[in-house]
């Protein structure tokens, strides 16, 4: 719905055809419908997929996770995906190839919402986890090959999008496998990983606060001008937002996950000294 918007928006006012509202009213109509559609897709599908680590670890009830990633994803969505809608908006179609007739422009936007929406339900009813960032897309590309052939496509922004689908799995792959490393090492395999894993806490929670904070504030949303925020502000702000997240967890948390451990074992820090002194 979001890029369906802002394509209307930025064809109907650069056109060298002014658009009437009342002509095109029905395909906005028609547009918002399928985005609802589409967002209901991707709640099953693509935000589905990040409930099963959550979830099936036991960190967070599934009613728990319903109402994070309702928090969450409209947070990344108004912060962080300013920059995706963009790139999807006129960064893979070549819009200037429709100011002459903007409304088939249109009409290409609704139809990658509907072809989105029923892939999305499909994969869904197969039990298939699918991206839904690559059948937006690949419907986008579709659409634009129909209209306009290969001229009506940015290739160099497709080539992007798609070596990105090589090297995302890639890197997140070795950088989860470095993170488990480290972990492993300063956790797992010693003596007490429970006080271990304690006292590494705070860090952790550092050092993911800290990124989160510095991908919204360096070069962030320009509607709410963080794109004015220099890299070395960006930094500053991450580094106090994550420190004082850290010191919440070292002084309120920690004290209480010890607490409830204690409560489910009564005898745990007896058995933890026993040990150590066996040690």
């Amino acid at each position: 719905m979001e890029v369906l918007s802002s394509t209307i928006t930025s064809i109907a006012t650069s056109s060298m055809v002014p658009l009437e509202r009342s002509s095109v009213l029905w395909v906005l109509i028609v547009g918002i419908v399928m985005a609802f559609l589409l967002g209901a897709g991707l709640g099953a599908n693509d935000v589905s997929n990040t409930f099963g680590t959550s979830v099936g670890s036991g960190v967070v009830t599934i009613i728990q996770a319903y109402i994070l990633a309702s928090i969450f994803i409209s947070l990344g969505a108004v912060l962080v995906g300013w920059s995706v809608t963009d790139t999807m908006r006129k960064g893979v179609v070549d819009v200037t190839e429709y100011f002459g007739n903007p409304r088939e422009l249109m009409l290409g936007q609704v139809a990658l919402l509907g072809g989105t929406a029923g892939w999305l339900a499909i994969t869904t009813a197969l039990r298939m986890p699918v991206s839904t960032t690559h059948a937006m897309v690949g419907s986008t590309l579709g659409f634009s090959l129909v209209l306009r052939g290969t001229e009506g496509v940015n290739w160099d922004e497709i080539y992007r999008i798609i070596a990105s689908w090589f090297l995302s799995p890639a890197l997140s792959g070795l950088i989860s496998g470095v993170l488990y490393l480290i972990v492993d090492i300063a956790v797992l395999r010693r003596n007490h990983p429970f006080e271990c894993g304690l006292r590494a806490l705070p860090a952790f929670y550092f050092f993911v606060i800290s990124f989160n904070v510095l991908m919204v504030t360096w070069d962030g949303s320009k509607l709410l001008h963080f794109d004015r925020i220099p890299f070395w502000g960006a930094a500053l702000i991450s580094i106090g937002i994550g420190s004082i997240v850290a010191l919440i967890v070292q002084f309120l948390v920690k004290p209480r996950l010890w607490r409830k451990i204690q409560g489910m074992n009564p005898r745990y820090e007896e058995n933890v000294k026993r040990d150590w002194l066996l040690s």
